[in-house]
């Protein structure tokens, strides 16, 4: 089975990956576009590599037929058109996610664009409308690598309570209205 790894910078996807790497091939996508020079140039606002999609896409289709069961790992990894068997999208807390972040050393620009992808789904929501059979999420906000690598297993496996991973099952919906209410107080905004 072909299965995706996705989710925002920071929510854990490389740590995780290192682990279940154990058990299954894993192709990491931010390597394959360093060493194939899958980019047209960097994007000096954000810091990243201005990756060529149809290229990347091409030659992991190529790869692919390679493998039985195969990790791809990243976050751009939902957005090709891949048949994939599962896709798990990682998730973290934004404030969580903030200081992450922060600790890698992104920029306040990169980290505000990634906070803000993660506190309104952008990666679940691209992934579930790019009609992926089987789309998943974890919340790693308290889980450590081993926990969210169990979780990423139990969904492979079929095994334990996949309710818990549905779409949805992740809501940072409160702490963005304790943002708001922190950032805005009781103004009035009428």
């Amino acid at each position: 089975m072909i299965i995706a790894i996705t989710g925002t910078p920071g929510t854990g996807k490389t740590a995780v990956s290192a682990i279940l790497g154990e058990i299954y091939p894993i192709l990491d996508l931010n390597e394959v576009v360093k060493e194939m020079g899958f980019y047209s140039g960097v994007d000096d606002k954000r810091g990243s590599l201005e990756v060529e999609m149809g290229e990347l896409e091409r030659y992991i289709q190529k790869i692919i037929p390679d493998y039985d069961d195969l990790i791809v790992e990243g976050h751009i990894s939902h957005l090709l058109e891949v048949e994939y068997g599962v896709i798990i999208v990682l998730r973290c807390r934004p404030s969580a996610l903030y200081d992450r972040l922060k600790a890698k050393g992104f920029n306040e620009g990169k980290i505000r664009e990634n906070v803000e992808a993660e506190a309104l789904d952008v990666i679940l929501i691209e992934a579930i409308e790019g009609g992926f059979k089987a789309v998943y999420e974890v919340d790693t906000t308290e889980r450590s690598v081993e926990e969210v690598a169990n979780c990423i297993v139990e969904i492979i496996d079929g095994k334990g309570s996949k309710g818990a991973y549905q779409p949805g099952s992740v809501d940072w919906g409160g702490e963005l209205e304790r943002i708001v209410d922190e950032s805005f107080g009781q103004r009035d905004l009428g």
